[in-house]
């Protein structure tokens, strides 16, 4: 909880530092290629980074340390073909995605710039999963606030040289930053890798884990994938429903911007405490399930849901009565547009949405939790495209499906469970 915490406070002041210092056309066009940018990284990871996490804990656990550093070699040499094999098609998609289906061209520069950013991600990646099948978290989230301290010392000292130039510079601009963010995590985990792998012996056979890789890769690679995609969908059906309404591309991409680079995470903020009991939950409730203690089960999955919702009420009272206050003291927004007293009474069942999650997948029914979330996924865009499209309610239209979209899958993970 404590490290979350951290990291969502580091992360709320970078936010707030880029949105005051690059303004909100700039953030927008950032935000918009944000999606695309972590559905590509979903693409050439292929899941490689659970299969990893997973396999060196099996294992570590019987003892087998001798295969470890063989199957680290083995996913670094498959990451390493994948981004050989994508990185082309990517880059000559780039311009299509930028034209035709974010509808901007602005975008083109700042996703070349996540495109060079991608190879660090997935190693940093392999890495942190190899260090997490160790059972050693420290270096992993050490790394994740050095990398938010990195941007936010950048964000301040060196993108106020760009932001004289035009907004898709700006925003390309803070892209490099996030990658130059990304260098720092990889060398800091790096040292901790070397530094580990010294202890195991090298493994006899160097292409016999390829296979039980995919197997566990390849899997999840198409749950994330899926949700990745509806994220990537999600700007695209934005922006496309809002011009079919007559408002123009660029003010509908400042919006967006807005909505998903201010109000989004400022809501999502008091999440930190469901996020840390969603973690401890799959223990929990396993242990408990295994030995039939079905009391027990009850207990935890009653204690956690009032937590969550005691922290829901509360967050979403406060972002009822000031939320947008908040974000325009905040984020030096130039209007009150009154989003938050929209987003923020549907929000509750947000804080209470990942411990169900993890209470579905400690019953041993994560298919059934990644299914609710896939209706509220294809759900909150088929009610984006059709509300936000209608002259007469435009950015409203725009802002009721994603609550829409989390009550879907709420609702539907309190039905499961």
């Amino acid at each position: 909880m404590f490290v979350i915490f951290i990291s969502k406070c580091l992360g709320f002041i970078y936010r707030m530092q880029f949105m005051r210092i690059a303004g909100e056309e700039a953030v927008g066009l950032y935000m918009t290629a944000y999606p695309t940018f972590i559905f590509f990284i979903s693409l050439i990871q292929l899941g490689i980074p659970i299969a990893i996490s997973k396999l060196i804990a099996e294992y570590f656990a019987k003892r087998k340390v001798e295969h470890v550093s063989t199957i680290m070699k083995t996913a670094i040499k498959i990451s390493a073909i994948s981004i050989i094999l994508f990185s082309p098609f990517v880059y000559f998609i780039i311009p299509y995605i930028a034209k035709v289906l974010l509808h901007n061209e602005n975008l083109i520069f700042t996703l070349y710039i996540s495109l060079f950013t991608i190879p660090i991600v997935v190693f940093s990646s392999l890495i942190k999963a190899y260090l997490q099948g160790l059972a050693k978290i420290a270096p992993t989230a050490w790394a994740q606030l050095l990398e938010q301290l990195v941007r936010i010392g950048l964000i301040v000292v060196l993108l106020p040289y760009f932001i004289y130039e035009s907004p898709a510079v700006t925003a390309a601009a803070a892209m490099g930053i996030t990658a130059i963010g990304e260098i720092f995590s990889l060398i800091f985990l790096a040292y901790f890798y070397k530094r580990s792998s010294k202890t195991f012996k090298k493994g006899n056979s160097s292409g016999s884990f390829a296979k039980p890789i995919f197997n566990i890769a390849l899997p999840s690679a198409g749950s994330k994938l899926f949700g990745t995609f509806t994220w990537f969908l999600e700007p695209i059906i934005f922006l496309k429903a809002l011009t079919v309404s007559g408002l123009a591309a660029g003010a509908a991409t400042t919006l967006y911007g807005i909505i998903s680079g201010v109000h989004i995470p400022l809501l999502l903020f008091p999440a930190f405490i469901p996020a840390a009991l969603a973690i401890v939950l799959i223990p929990a409730v396993s242990s408990a399930m295994a030995s039939s203690n079905y009391t027990l089960v009850n207990k935890r999955v009653t204690h956690s849901l009032r937590l969550s919702s005691l922290i829901g009420c509360l967050a979403a009272s406060v972002f009822f009565l000031h939320g947008d206050e908040l974000t325009m003291l905040l984020f030096h927004l130039e209007e009150n547009r009154g989003y938050m007293k929209i987003l923020a009474p549907i929000f509750y069942f947000y804080y209470i949405q990942s411990p169900l999650h993890s209470i579905l997948q400690a019953l041993d029914e994560a298919k059934a939790a990644m299914m609710n979330s896939i209706y509220g996924g294809i759900g909150k865009l088929f009610i984006l495209f059709f509300l936000a499209s209608q002259p007469s309610i435009q950015e409203k239209g725009a802002i009721i499906p994603i609550g829409f979209g989390v009550l879907i899958t709420s609702f539907l993970h309190i039905a499961s469970i």
